[in-house]
């Protein structure tokens, strides 16, 4: 039988090596992590605020805030292309399947071109004196002709020369056109400008038509002959309701893009925007509730 005293001996013993040994193993570890503390905050630099929005900015990194102001002062009525139109996105996807078909087709004009070119030039050689004479003539005919019809634009139509080349065609700098619908009436001026909308001098397009079919009347005629944001319109309207008055519209600015470019007769025919509907309200009749409806007859 071990004695008491010698139990507490044991005992004291295992627990002085325990506390060495947690001592040694925290102090191990303490060291180890000041170390790694040292090497980091030598070989690691912490950016600070101006410089990381500085880096940022030249990687072309943009917070949401920018975004969204991108979005809101973009035109509603683009032909730029932006990632925000949808149909923009689909025809950039036409493009790309297309390239191999467009390629093919430049070789084949090419082929074409210089096949017409040899073609011509064995012509010059074959030509006589006769021929150099009628085109001599020819050319001081379209020569005179050209300085006739400056002489007469000049004197008598001066708006015809402040023109502009958009889309393969030519535009009026300025023009304007007439609408009516039911018991409304339009007026019209186009100018050459970046797409603003004004109505009455002072109104905008949202102001005066809230219902968004009632504005798509309005511009259908901008966004089929592809001259979004091209003109500035300027509508002064009279009478009638809203309905009546954006149609009426519609009509005016049909017409006043005509009047400025005669080459897009037919894709307006096509859509219908040159169409005036002479429809009115048949007026009141004596003894009527209203134009056609009568109160009730009694026999007796």
């Amino acid at each position: 039988m071990i004695g008491i005293k010698s139990l507490r001996n044991v005992i004291f013993k295992n627990i002085k090596e325990n506390i060495n040994k947690g001592f040694f193993i925290q102090y191990i570890h303490n060291y180890s992590t000041q170390n790694e503390i040292s090497k980091k905050s030598k070989n690691d630099y912490i950016l600070s605020l101006d410089e990381a929005l500085y880096l940022s900015k030249e990687l072309g990194i943009k917070t949401t805030t920018e975004i969204q102001r991108i979005i809101m002062r973009s035109p509603p009525f683009s032909p730029d292309t932006s990632p925000f139109v949808i149909e923009n996105f689909f025809s950039s996807e036409r493009q790309e399947n297309d390239l191999e078909e467009f390629s093919e087709i430049d070789k084949k004009i090419m082929e074409l071109e210089t096949t017409k070119k040899e073609k011509e030039e064995d012509k010059k050689n074959q030509g006589d004196f006769c021929s150099n004479n009628i085109k001599i003539s020819e050319c001081e005919n379209n020569y005179n002709d050209s300085i006739i019809n400056k002489i007469l634009i000049d004197n008598f139509n001066k708006k015809r020369v402040k023109t502009f080349w958009h889309d393969n065609n030519e535009w009026l700098e300025e023009s304007e056109g007439i609408g009516t619908n039911k018991r409304s009436c339009a007026y019209v001026y186009i100018k050459r400008g970046s797409g603003i909308i004004k109505i009455n001098d002072k109104e905008d397009l949202y102001i005066r038509w809230p219902y968004f079919y009632n504005r798509m009347d309005v511009l259908e005629p901008f966004y089929i002959t592809n001259t979004a944001c091209v003109f500035d319109v300027f509508i002064k309207l009279k009478g009638g309701g809203i309905s009546g008055q954006s149609k009426a519209a519609r009509l005016a600015v049909g017409r006043a893009l005509l009047n400025a470019c005669p080459h897009i007769y037919n894709e307006l025919k096509q859509h219908d925007i040159l169409y005036e509907d002479m429809r009115q309200k048949f007026p009141k009749m004596p003894g009527r509730k209203k134009s056609r409806a009568m109160k009730q007859w009694s026999k007796r």
